[in-house]
């Protein structure tokens, strides 16, 4: 247990104010994770980065975006903490046994220790569920893609748009909660089972991220971001500072590399693929509570929960690159058996042939995989047995009355 997680109605008992959400609130906003109804709060700043090794699917609490990945925030899950000191996937949460949540972010450390610098938010479930309840809900991104200023420049450079109606970014969620009381409603028993399918949704799918812009200077021409790593290799000559591209017909022929702001350039277009503004995600999430009322003053309880997270991202297409480094460049062999005899003769001239060496730079990229895609698989489990109560009345218990 937590210093101070006895506080039964905190906003009577603090000096702080706390935000409250209700039951009735989470069931009035239709939220189908706990991530849903925290995000319209002022004092929470949504965490869910798309990006790189952070974007896993999880979702964290980030209190008046203070600590970043939220682990400045202690989150509890009825008055214990949900986690360790790294932060908690709060998505693991059942919405549909959620009481109420209560947010902290005034003065809480002291009470809650260092582990709550930017607050607290503390998860109270239900206690007296019962019945069977399921909530289904599934929906989808229809979306125009109009012609823009992106669109404009992203096609004179010759990259494509997507342009005209779709539907996309679809998300599918079922939660079961199934909850009774026996003996006399001492013993409360109350189980959840959960699934969440996300569709991966990239930014090529949006012409408005056709290509990222770029501006030299104020009022100056837009162009798009680009980079020299080519599909078909680029090759850069450093002893007459000339640039090269292999043919695309697999000739192995090298011709002058386009270095261009029209469509004929060979540069490639950053955002192809590359990006997502939301990630392909697949959850399950199962587990149960129990708590006996032994006596009026002591209470056993009990919990299981258990959650299988994977997501999916994907990333810029791998790229090799050796050049300067100061180290002169990367020394190529003139006789090396893998260039044809244009080639040799491009970059070595009469030293084609021969052991000698030329510094030259070179960047491959290798499109033909035009994205990666990397799994992120997280499985948790969280089991607790205690006994709570108000020990210090049952220490002074009599058969006819109780003294303290």
């Amino acid at each position: 247990m937590v210093t101070g997680s006895r506080i039964v109605n905190p906003n009577l008992a603090s000096a702080a104010p706390i935000q409250a959400v209700s039951a009735q609130e989470i069931k009035l906003s239709g939220a189908v994770n706990i991530e849903d109804v925290l995000n319209r709060l002022p004092q929470v700043v949504p965490y869910n980065p798309q990006a790189d090794d952070e974007g896993n699917g999880t979702a964290r609490i980030s209190l008046r975006n203070i600590g970043g990945s939220g682990a400045a925030a202690l989150v509890l899950l009825d008055g214990q903490r949900l986690g360790g000191q790294v932060a908690t996937d709060v998505n693991s949460i059942p919405p549909a046994l959620v009481q109420r949540v209560d947010v902290l972010t005034g003065g809480a450390a002291a009470v809650y220790g260092p582990d709550a610098l930017t607050g607290v938010v503390n998860f109270v479930l239900k206690r007296n569920f019962k019945g069977v309840q399921v909530d289904a809900n599934y929906g989808f991104f229809n979306h125009l893609n109009r012609r823009n200023i992106v669109t404009d420049v992203a096609q004179s450079r010759g990259f494509s748009v997507p342009l005209g109606m779709t539907n996309d970014g679809a998300r599918a969620t079922i939660n079961v909660s199934a909850g009774t009381q026996l003996l006399d409603d001492r013993l409360s028993l109350s189980s959840y089972f959960s699934y969440r399918h996300t569709d991966n949704l990239p930014y090529s799918s949006r012409s408005i991220q056709a290509c990222h812009l770029l501006q030299a200077g104020i009022d100056g021409a837009l162009s798009c971001d680009t980079t020299l790593y080519s599909r078909y290799g680029y090759i850069y000559n450093l002893n007459n500072g000339t640039p090269f591209i292999n043919a695309s017909d697999g000739s192995r022929v090298f011709r002058p590399y386009r270095n261009t702001q029209d469509a004929t350039t060979d540069r490639q277009n950053r955002m192809d693929d590359s990006y997502q503004m939301l990630r392909g995600n697949e959850r399950y999430n199962a587990g149960g509570f129990l708590s006996f009322k032994a006596t009026d003053w002591a209470e056993i309880y009990g919990s299981y929960m258990f959650t299988r997270n994977t997501s999916q991202g994907t990333y810029l297409p791998a790229t090799i690159f050796e050049g300067l480094n100061g180290d002169g460049g990367y020394l190529l062999n003139c006789n090396n058996p893998l260039m044809s005899a244009q080639q040799a003769q491009t970059l070595c001239g009469a030293r084609a042939g021969t052991s000698a060496t030329v510094p030259i730079d070179f960047g491959y990229r290798f499109q033909q995989y035009p994205t990666r895609t990397i799994d992120y698989q997280q499985v948790y489990h969280r089991a607790t047995l205690g006994v709570r109560g108000d020990f210090a009345s049952a220490w002074h218990y009599e058969p006819d009355r109780k003294l303290g």
